[in-house]
This record gives C-alpha cells, structure tokens and sequence, in this order.
C-alpha cells in the first residue's frame, strides 16, 4: 500500500565488506542517480545529500529511501533546485513522489521505472501529451493533476493492478475519451475537479461489452457524458 506522505528516512548502507555483486550494483545506481539529479543546481545537491558523499545515494540522502542496497523510493515535495531526470531513475524504484518542484518536460511513460506502483507527479509544469498504454505494469496509484498536459488520452490497456488515476486540472481538449478492458481494481479515474469545467466531451466504451456499470468511476464527470 503507498502512502502519500513526506518523510526523512535515513537509508541502509551496504555491508562492511560488500560483494562484487553490491559494488556493481552500487555503480550502476550511483550511475543512474548522477543523471537523474544531473540538472540540480550544486546547492540542492549538497541540501539533498545532506554533505554526504555524493556518489553514495544510500547514505542518509534526503529523499530516498533503499532496501539491501537498492534504491526504493524517491519522494521530493516542494523543492526547486533545477529539473530531475525523470526517466534514469533505477527500475527498482516502486514508489516515485516529485510534488510541487517547478519541473517543466514532458513524461515519458515506457522510461518510468518497471517497480514503480505509486507515482506523483501533480503540482508541477509537465506538458505534453501522456501515453497511458505504456505505463510500467505494476501500477497502482498515478497522480499528475494540476500539470500542463495536452494532446488526446486513451484509457485502453491500463495496467491490471490500477487503482487510481488523477489527471484533472490539464489542459487535454478531447471530444471523445474512448476506454476499453478496464482494470477489475479501478476505483476512480478522475478527468474532472468538482466545480470545473471539462474540455472533454464524454467518456465512451471502445466495445459495447466494456461498458461501465458503476459510473462512480469517474468522479465528477457528467453521468449524461459516460457511456
């Protein structure tokens, strides 16, 4: 289960005397985090180390978190030291939260981390169109609300596990959103903000038999415009 929360976790280190496999592994990371926070200005990156050794994520970095030497979590939330490299996160990372960090590009879904079950990105400047057909299969919770996102949606081919999906308050201008096979463990899909106004038209079935009987799946959305 993810929880929407920010804390400070101090990490585990590897062993006294690590492996070759751990000091592989330790590279590798080392490798991909040097990108992801490549952008980041030299003061976030001595904040958000905390004055640690740089190239040793797993030392009491603010903001991730590592089980046995693999990073795990990466959650940030209200810090604007320059734009993350979203897509070098390790694909071991299950839980990913950049909140309210001024970042401005546009989200490739296929580069998101193949673990990742929760993701928030919302409160940010990421415009684009989104591909919601290549998000990584172990997805539970995707949030990235009040964004600049355009361009049309598909919700066909959503990952079996989705439970929550929170694109509101974009800028998707679409007078059809087809959705085809959704997930049995859907619970909201949320086009919408209560008291605002859609730029999409309705929300229809692909196929007849994939109609939704439970229209509560999309909040706020007009009943009249789901079919």
């Amino acid at each position: 289960m993810c929880v929407y929360a920010i804390r400070l976790f101090m990490c585990t280190d590897f062993e006294t005397n690590p492996s070759r496999e751990d000091i592989n592994l330790k590279m590798w990371q080392s490798s991909l985090m040097d990108r992801f926070f490549h952008s980041i200005s030299e003061k976030g990156k001595i904040e958000l180390s905390r004055h640690c050794v740089a190239e040793d994520y797993c030392s009491e970095w603010q903001g991730i978190l590592c089980q046995d030497g693999r990073i795990v979590k990466v959650f940030y939330s209200g810090v604007a030291y320059g734009q993350f490299a979203l897509d070098t996160l390790p694909p071991t990372v299950n839980y990913v939260m950049i909140v309210q960090c001024a970042q401005k590009y546009k989200v490739e879904t296929r580069s998101l981390p193949r673990e990742a079950k929760c993701v928030w990105l919302h409160k940010n400047h990421l415009y684009g169109s989104i591909n919601l057909t290549t998000l990584p299969s172990k997805l539970i919770h995707l949030g990235i609300w009040e964004n600049n996102l355009s361009g049309a949606i598909s919700l066909v081919d959503l990952p079996r596990n989705l439970v929550s999906l929170k694109l509101y308050e974009n800028k998707i201008q679409q007078s059809v959103v087809f959705y085809s096979n959704l997930p049995a463990s859907i619970d909201k899909i949320e086009l919408v903000k209560i008291g605002r106004f859609s730029e999409i038209g309705e929300v229809r079935a692909l196929h007849p038999e994939d109609v939704v009987v439970r229209k509560e799946i999309f909040p706020n959305f007009p009943i009249i415009k789901i079919h």
